[in-house]
């Protein structure tokens, strides 16, 4: 075969005879850029976790700059994902319920709404925390306030519902519903509170102060049916042996997302190695989501099985007063403290912790 001929066939000549477009023709097409990732020497301390090194977005983005950043590999990225999914899937969930199992319209199930507002509550606030943080440190402050409000709605949620589908039947707390329920909405408030001063004071030990922020309102969540565990094991009544050991599984869960939260492994163990995927953060959101669903199958479950033992029991009577009025009522309190917070920030009272990277590479 000729030069020639080999030539033609090799179509070398179309790359070398064809002329591209003129940037201005209206064929030119100029390719997008992929976004800017940062190192964590390349931002403010506020944007920055603990060993988490590489993969930091851009500050200063827009609302639909941020969107589009849900759909690029960053380090922040799987938190969003890891609890936006179960939030679409606990709603789907809510339609089956809803449409085949349980009538919410029956005062009973109150209890239950409190709960689903509130593990969707942290969900929801959760994602639009990880997904809107890179847009400016005030954004960052108040939409992590939004999600701090939201775990204590969900554990406000869970404590109603355990008030009135866990306890045993002859439990003293019943005596006292109304004491019972205003504290819990203080201690929700209260972690509320606490949760949102981390933005501003004790940065060292933020995710301490918040862990034992969130220990009480879990534990007046729990505290229902670990008396009825206590019934059931030294008496044998009230045994609700269907659910039992998911009850039990919460446990377990608690203590590890109480260890992940925490302990900021694996990351610690090799820093920089875990910024994108298996970080102790996307580990905390995936544990947590697997306890919430199992809650969202145990609770209804519970509620269709002791509902005639607890019908004639003084003070385990669900209203819209003792049930879903505290729960909003503790909710727009919490939107209020947000707000405050914001305005006190926008006027120089509260001050976020940041420091420069200056400052961070002179400590």
């Amino acid at each position: 075969m000729s030069a020639s001929v080999s030539h033609l066939f090799s179509f070398q000549w179309l790359r070398t005879t064809a002329k591209s477009p003129p940037e201005n023709s209206p064929c030119y097409k100029q390719q997008p850029s992929p976004p800017l990732l940062l190192h964590h020497d390349q931002v403010l301390s506020v944007y920055t976790e603990p060993y988490i090194i590489t993969g930091y977005r851009t500050p200063g983005t827009t609302v639909l700059g941020s969107i589009k950043y849900a759909f690029v590999l960053h380090n922040d990225v799987g938190n969003f994902w890891t609890h936006f999914v179960p939030f679409v899937a606990w709603l789907v969930w809510l339609g089956y319920l809803a449409t085949f199992r349980i009538d919410f319209t029956d005062p009973y199930y109150y209890p239950l709404i409190c709960f689903w507002l509130g593990s969707c509550s942290y969900a929801l606030f959760s994602s639009i925390a990880h997904l809107l943080s890179s847009m400016s440190p005030t954004v960052q402050c108040v939409v992590f306030s939004l999600d701090y409000l939201g775990i204590a709605m969900y554990a406000l949620g869970g404590a109603i519902g355990g008030f009135f589908y866990e306890q045993s039947t002859d439990s003293p707390l019943f005596k006292y519903q109304g004491f019972v329920l205003t504290l819990d909405v203080s201690v929700a408030i209260g972690a509320t509170f606490f949760c949102g001063l981390t933005r501003f004071y004790w940065r060292k030990h933020r995710f301490l102060v918040r862990a034992l922020s969130f220990s009480l309102p879990y534990a007046f969540a729990v505290a229902p049916f670990t008396q009825r565990f206590l019934t059931c094991m030294v008496t044998g009544e009230e045994c609700v042996e269907e659910t039992l050991s998911l009850h039990l599984s919460g446990y377990v869960l608690t203590l590890i997302i109480a260890f992940f939260f925490v302990s900021k492994f694996p990351e610690r163990c090799g820093p920089g190695k875990f910024d994108y995927v298996c970080q102790s953060h996307q580990l905390f959101h995936i544990t947590a989501a697997i306890q919430t669903s199992i809650q969202m199958y145990m609770f209804p479950f519970d509620a269709q099985l002791r509902r005639t033992l607890l019908v004639d029991v003084e003070g385990a009577t669900a209203t819209v007063y003792n049930t879903i009025l505290p729960f909003l009522i503790a909710e727009c309190s919490g939107l209020l403290l947000v707000s405050i917070m914001a305005i006190l920030m926008s006027r120089g009272v509260l001050v976020l912790n940041v420091t420069t990277n200056h400052e961070r590479k002179n400590n």
